[in-house]
């Protein structure tokens, strides 16, 4: 591999200078040993002015307070990456990925450290964009249950005595009510960005999961051809999890079946006798 003149340590010189993102070299004191042409702009500071300065001078006491714990662990000799919403004067008021690496001196303890900073601000942009998204299709997705709900409940009232009917009005109320504790849970986008999407665990009856399986897998049954019928669980049955994710679970081997094997000819017992136990 040629090397331009000047040598090896003029070669990694142009590529610090030429970096897209910020790097710094600083001392277990936390004074800036190195620094380049990038991290020098974002600070509105002249390289040299920088070098021998201490952070807290460049960032301020604020800024140095929230970044001193990370500062802790890399002189413990930890690799530390975090993002953080930072204000530089030559920057502006944008978020950064920081990736700090110790060094070690001749001694065997660390004696600073290495850090890389990544203007992040498009991705956090880009974050936003989508969250926004999220919510106004959860509005949207929202709008249509209250009618289907109120078209369900009316057929309650109508009372038919068509077990089929009765099935199908079931099927659809547990559905809805699957679709509004999904609906409740991606409305709340701020959980969601912050990593904590939370799923209601409760106990639910086994022979309840099961039916929900059956329900989403019933197209792919009838359309191979098939009978299912299913035994009553024992009433102790019972798992803790989220009701879809159970129902899920189930549906998978349920669905694939019919897939995996031929199709026979459809029976000509009457439609009624090949609908899911319940």
């Amino acid at each position: 591999m040629a090397i331009a003149k000047g040598g090896p340590q003029e070669a990694a010189r142009v590529m610090t200078d030429t970096f897209a993102v910020a790097a710094v070299r600083c001392d277990r004191e936390g004074r800036f040993l190195w620094v380049n042409p990038t991290y020098a702009r974002w600070a509105a500071r002249a390289p040299e002015k920088i070098v021998g300065a201490r952070i807290v001078d460049i960032v301020g006491t604020r800024a140095m307070a929230e970044i001193q714990p990370f500062v802790d662990r890399i002189i413990r000799g930890e690799p530390v990456t975090y993002e953080r919403l930072v204000e530089l004067p030559g920057l502006g008021r944008r978020w950064v990925k920081w990736a700090y690496t110790p060094t070690i001196g001749a001694a065997g303890r660390v004696d600073g450290w290495v850090a890389t900073g990544m203007d992040i601000q498009e991705a956090k942009d880009a974050e936003r964009k989508r969250d926004e998204f999220l919510a106004t299709l959860a509005h949207e997705l929202r709008n249509p249950l209250a009618p289907i709900r109120n078209a369900v409940a009316i057929l309650g009232r109508k009372g038919s005595q068509d077990p089929e009917v009765a099935w199908s009005q079931g099927v659809i109320e547990r559905q809805i009510e699957q679709l509004s504790r999904l609906i409740d849970d991606l409305l709340d986008i701020e959980r969601i960005s912050r990593g904590k999407f939370m799923l209601r665990r409760s106990p639910v009856p086994l022979e309840v999961a099961i039916d929900m399986a059956l329900e989403a897998s019933r197209p792919q049954i009838n359309a191979a051809g098939h009978h299912l019928c299913r035994c009553c669980c024992p009433p102790s049955a019972w798992r803790s999890m989220p009701t879809w994710r159970a129902s899920r679970r189930f549906s998978r081997p349920s669905s694939r079946t019919p897939r995996a094997t031929c199709r026979r000819a459809a029976p000509s017992a009457s439609p009624r006798a090949s609908r899911p136990a319940r």
